[in-house]
């Protein structure tokens, strides 16, 4: 079959072949000579940005698919497209390009198919079926209870009803639905796309407009609900009718065009309807409601073409929140059209089976697959469905022993004081949704349960140090916040007690976390993206973007300030942003993407080694494997070593196969200033700690970094990092970089101190 297929496609001939039940996968893979790589790449913040599979925001042609893309037809049964997976530098470069194209037989048949490409003169070198094994899962009608309101019984809506006009979550929820009273819906797709900026009576924006109106109809929803106003019922209607009424929701009606029906839009709109018609159907009317299952039927049906044929949904996704969303409208879409269309326990079931799937895939250290900073974002696409299916089977579908190991990770990274928010991998610095999630995990357990002691811990370090947590995506924040724990406040939580411990290893996203005393914390990120489980488990390509090219990054938090910092979410992912190692100026794997591609499936990510003493923490890992061959690293081994209550220090070890010029990176969120301190060069900031260098040959410089970022940080001319860059002298095969950090009061003797504990055998 995998012959006749390639020659197949390499000709320009159909393909017949007789095939059982079942999703199937084209897996391809083709060069493209003609391809002009530059079209991907776009200049933006003074940065070359890409490679871009669709068009940018700021770009012209926005939302149009840069990326070649391969159509399948399967005769007088199916004609569709999907475009390729986002290249590898490597592949780029030779103009490789590969992907996946699915579809679905619902019974034992004979199909011929044709599949061709959107580029000229493809050489194809790989093409074969394989079935994708449990796609669906094989749960009857029968099988839910029906008619239950989304997430809600009468106690969770009395309490939300008694706890309105004293709860901060809905006082927040009337401040914005009053800023955007009487607000005008849009009228269409284009004003759809730029709808949170036009909304309210202030100007202020309150969430992005891939989210915004879904979260605003569901807050409207919410607050009729417990407050029933025929103003807020005739705003609701106005803006479900419009949305019901757009042709489609997203970016591009173009199917390869980008969130077509797709995704976040296309979740979160859902979310909007399918919330307002579970609450309020008898209020909304007959008409309007056959009018809201139509659209949502005609979404849920949409979205399925994608999860089967295309993109980001693929069913082989099992680490990616957009696979999360997409899957989330099918169960929202099944539940509350169940008994109403026949093809509501089709889309349950597939939902039904991707879910379980993503639990099977959490990494058993309780950390988060798509990068710990991101997280709080890949939540709410997890965790409410599941909470649906739990409610709607009587099933347990919420991994509570998971969620438990959750928060110990999450206690152990966050800071004591959060000030400067949670800024480790793609992270924000924001907690986003996180807070929501550990308040509705700490009403459900015992006051003298672990859960409860961690999440209230969790959840006392964000209120005490930054109240305003919650202006960030603040319409869907604060409706979780009074969906699942409408009795608590800010001010219910206690600090409880810090682990003792000085050192905590989480062995499969390889994050080792050292307490050096209650107020300061370094982190060394050890594991390749993903996870240990993951990455040698699920290669697929769609299980990355997230990421970034930090392997060995060390980030530092001292009484709230991340002395040395994450760059956080950005459009141009460049090792020379992280606390990692650069040869001849050139980082990790697919350096400098906007999404990243995976580093070869074929390296050998190597374990973190521990060595712990009374006192003395000590860490250490060869770090090549994240390099591309071509910069012939053979070795960069790391080694991070920590005395509680004095501070620590980092040895690198490099190796090269020949001359090279070596570059280590010290970024901070505050300006670095030189010190005296003798003949060893040495640096302090703001946050008081100090920075030394006790490497030879070394020339070391201070610059200014603007990271391409979106959001609130481009209109403030960009959040800088500062960074010491830390070059040896002349090129060389071999160097060792030894740098020292201190805590505010330390004084030199440490250096000799913690100098031979590092250097010891």
């Amino acid at each position: 079959m995998k012959k006749d297929l390639l020659d197949c496609v390499r000709h320009g001939k159909q393909w017949t072949g007789t095939l059982d039940e079942g999703l199937y996968e084209i897996i391809y893979g083709f060069e493209a000579p003609d391809f002009e790589a530059d079209s991907l790449y776009f200049e933006f913040m003074g940065r070359r940005t890409g490679p871009w599979d669709y068009a940018p925001s700021f770009a012209k042609n926005r939302g149009e698919c840069l990326l070649p893309h391969v159509e399948l037809e399967i005769t007088s049964a199916l004609k569709r497209k999907s475009r390729v997976f986002i290249p590898r530098k490597t592949e780029l470069d030779k103009k490789y390009f590969n992907g996946r194209i699915g579809f679905y037989l619902d019974s034992r048949k004979t199909v011929t198919l044709k599949l061709s490409s959107s580029v000229k003169n493809a050489k194809w070198t790989n093409v074969r079926i394989e079935r994708f094994a449990d796609f669906m899962a094989d749960y009857t009608e029968k099988d839910f209870k029906a008619g239950q309101k989304f997430w809600l019984d009468k106690t969770r809506i009395d309490s939300i009803r008694r706890n309105w006009s004293s709860s901060e979550w809905a006082a927040s929820l009337d401040k914005t639905l009053d800023d955007c009273a009487g607000a005008p819906p849009p009228k269409n797709v284009e004003e759809a796309k730029v709808v949170s900026g036009t909304t309210s009576r202030t100007g202020k924006r309150y969430e992005d407009s891939v989210i915004f109106p879904g979260n605003y109809m569901s807050a409207l929803s919410l607050r009729l609900l417990v407050r029933p106003s025929e103003t807020d019922l005739e705003q609701l209607k106005r803006w479900i009718d419009a949305f019901a009424d757009l042709p489609y929701w997203g970016f591009s009606e173009d199917p390869v065009g980008a969130d077509h029906d797709n995704d976040l839009t296309a979740d979160f709109n859902m979310l909007g309807l399918a919330v307002a018609l579970s609450w309020h159907r008898e209020k909304l009317g007959k008409e309007r409601a056959a009018r809201m299952e139509e659209k949502i039927a005609y979404q849920a049906e949409q979205m399925l073409k994608w999860i089967i044929h295309s993109r980001s949904s693929w069913p082989g996704v099992t680490a990616q929140n957009h696979a999360f969303f997409g899957n989330q409208t099918l169960i929202l879409a099944g539940l509350l059209l169940l008994g109403r269309n026949k093809r509501a326990i089709f889309w349950l079931n597939v939902g039904i089976a991707a879910f379980k799937r993503f639990i099977d895939a959490l990494p058993p250290d309780g950390s988060y697959h798509e990068g710990n900073g991101y997280t709080a974002f890949g939540m709410v696409g997890l965790m409410p469905s599941l909470m649906l299916l739990q409610q709607s089977t009587g099933e347990k579908f919420i991994p509570d022993e998971w969620l438990e190991k959750h928060w110990r990770f999450v206690d152990t990274l966050l800071p004591e004081n959060t000030e400067e928010g949670f800024s480790t991998d793609d992270g924000t610095g924001q907690p986003g949704y996180l807070p929501s999630l550990a308040m509705w995990d700490y009403c459900r357990h015992s006051a003298t349960s672990d859960v409860r002691r961690l999440t209230g811990r969790i959840l006392y370090k964000f209120f005490k140090y930054n109240p305003d947590h919650f202006n960030y995506h603040c319409i869907l924040v604060n409706f979780l916040n009074m969906i699942w724990a409408p009795e608590l406040n800010p001010s219910d939580f206690k600090p409880g007690k810090a682990s003792e411990s000085s050192s905590s290893y989480f062995d499969d996203c390889g994050y080792f976390v050292m307490n050096l005393d209650p107020k300061a914390k370094t982190y060394f990120l050890t594991g390749p993206p993903q996870g240990y489980k993951l990455f040698e488990k699920d290669q697929h390509t769609y299980n990355y973007g997230h990421h970034h090219p930090d392997a060995g990054n060390i980030l530092f938090n001292y009484d709230g300030k991340w002395t040395l910092a994450d760059t956080g979410y950005t459009w141009c992912k460049l090792s020379g942003e992280h606390n990692v190692l650069l040869v001849d100026g050139q980082g990790q794997h697919n350096d400098g993407h906007v999404w990243m591609a995976p580093p070869p499936f074929d390296i050998k990510p190597p374990q973190l080694k521990i060595f712990k003493t009374k006192g003395l923490d000590r860490a250490e890992i060869d770090l090549a494997c994240y390099y591309p061959s071509s910069l012939g690293l053979k070795s960069w081994k790391r080694t991070v070593c920590g005395i509680r209550g004095k501070g620590f220090a980092v040895m690198d070890d490099v190796k090269c196969k020949s001359d090279r010029r070596l570059t280590l990176s010290w970024g901070s969120d505050f300006p670095w200033k030189k010190i005296t301190n003798g003949r060893i060069p040495a640096f302090e900031n703001r946050s008081g700690c100090k920075i030394l260098f006790y490497g030879k040959k070394e020339i070391i410089s201070i610059e200014k970094c603007i990271p391409v970022k979106k959001y609130i940080e481009v209109l403030k001319d960009g959040k800088p990092w500062h960074a010491l860059r830390v070059n040896t002298a002349e090129k060389s095969k071999d160097h060792r970089f030894v740098t020292v950090f201190r805590l505010p009061g330390t004084d030199a003797e440490f250096d000799r101190k913690i100098l031979e504990k590092l250097t010891e055998k």
